[in-house]
């Protein structure tokens, strides 16, 4: 939905995750929200530190899940396993977008990725499947050749850049 270093994130959120105890008077943390189809990794050379990436059976019947970023992991785990643990969305805005706010098992965790700043600093975010959480977006390739040989526009020719 978002195109790394372009675009501004969608929203960061308020969350939870199973076995976190707040301390007294301390808010939920936010995250990044983001939503990505399998091989969204693998495509911007971002590694899986633990888990899976997302595949086709993560779809809209089946259960909820997510892929967290390292800072998620370290700050609400502290070295505890934090794959196939819940995670929930607390923020109440989440309602009035469509986002549920039901338990979500994690699936794996990425490395972490900065996605609005040049100069990286550690993000925390969670990713979805598209297939779960909305449709559209934009769709990355990664190709060894020119890759505006693999445009075509509407008058059958190949579109190149100026």
């Amino acid at each position: 939905m978002v195109v790394p270093w372009r675009d501004p994130g969608f929203f960061a959120a308020q969350f939870t995750v199973e076995g976190y105890r707040k301390a007294n008077g301390e808010e939920d943390p936010r995250a990044r929200f983001r939503t990505v189809a399998p091989g969204f990794f693998d495509a911007l050379g971002v590694r899986l530190v633990a888990g899976r990436d997302f595949n086709e059976g993560d779809r809209a019947d089946s259960d909820k899940v997510v892929i967290i970023s390292e800072s998620v992991a370290r700050r609400m785990f502290s070295g505890m396993q934090a794959v196939d643990r819940r995670f929930m969305w607390t923020d109440p805005v989440t309602k009035f977008i469509g986002v549920s706010t039901g338990p979500r098992r994690i699936v794996g965790i990425a490395a972490d990725m900065d996605d609005e700043n040049l100069v990286p600093e550690p993000a925390m975010t969670v990713y979805h499947p598209m297939s779960q959480e909305m449709s559209g977006g934009r769709l990355f390739i990664h190709a060894k050749l020119d890759p505006y040989a693999l445009a075509i526009s509407s008058h059958g020719f190949c579109a190149r850049a100026p």
